[in-house]
């Protein structure tokens, strides 16, 4: 059956390591667009936190951000969300402050965390990964008090993705916000954690918008690198990794294709869309 939408994370995967989305990768996905496929980046970024490029370019018909928790159009408008309410917004916060923490809450397709975390100093006690610096740097919105924003915000929290600064500090997080009913985790560095809605995720999401779009499983090709795409990789009839993913979710790809330093995403429309070998 032709695939009719493919579905990308960014991080890892679209983007390579240097940060950047190749040439051959727009190339391949403006060609695709242009012959009728939809296009999906799905990632754990807001919206506006997508590469300025690849929105400015609109090399994609829709995206999936927040790990799922907002569905947008190409031009930004929202055309499905979820958000915690206010009260289990406020009762995460409460539990991951115990910790030795920086707590970025997603709002209105924005990162928000406290000011004085956005330095170098923080992201390295952190442990944030050296090449999500400058992203951090450019696409958070600082303030004072992080509290106080989401005691006065109107509305809960799309997701969190918290930063820690020890593991054993995370391990215990993870179990214990784990059993609340309402949350669903994943993660995609070795240091953060990501808090959706029980039942929100890449994949639940990607499900959603083949519905509205008419689309079956066996028409949807999907590609990721880490753990957090476990869940796009298993809304897809075609289930992709590339070389530098993570075991667990090669272990659910179809089959493993080259690095996010080589326009995997070029790659896999050639060969799975253009039938390209």
């Amino acid at each position: 059956m032709a695939i009719k939408l493919a579905a990308t994370d960014l991080d890892g995967t679209l983007i390579a390591s240097n940060g950047e989305i190749s040439t051959e990768n727009f190339e391949a996905m403006e060609k695709a667009v242009k012959e009728g496929l939809y296009i999906v980046p799905t990632t754990g970024r807001s919206f506006y936190e997508m590469p300025e490029e690849l929105r400015e370019r609109k090399s994609y018909t829709h995206c999936i951000c927040s790990n799922g928790a907002v569905i947008f159009d190409r031009d930004g408008n929202e055309i499905w969300k979820s958000t915690f309410s206010k009260e289990n917004t406020l009762e995460l916060f409460s539990i991951l402050s115990e910790y030795d923490t920086m707590i970025e809450v997603y709002t209105k397709g924005v990162p928000v965390t406290e000011k004085s975390k956005l330095t170098k100093k923080s992201y390295i006690h952190y442990r944030v990964e050296e090449n999500y610096h400058d992203v951090l740097t450019a696409s958070r919105k600082g303030v004072e008090n992080l509290e106080a924003f989401l005691t006065e915000s109107k509305e809960g929290a799309e997701m969190f993705n918290i930063f820690f600064s020890d593991a054993d500090e995370r391990k215990e997080a993870f179990e214990r916000i784990g059993k609340l009913e309402y949350t669903e985790l994943t993660t995609s560095m070795a240091s953060n954690m990501e808090i959706l809605q029980r039942r929100v995720n890449k994949g639940s999401s990607l499900k959603k918008l083949c519905e509205k779009l008419g689309i079956s499983k066996k028409e949807v090709m999907a590609m990721g690198d880490s753990r957090n795409d476990i869940t796009l990789l298993s809304a897809a009839g075609i289930p992709l990794a590339v070389s530098n993913a993570c075991d667990d979710l090669k272990e659910k790809a179809k089959e493993i294709i080259c690095s996010c330093d080589e326009s995997a995403m070029a790659f896999a429309l050639n060969r799975y869309v253009q039938g390209e070998k």
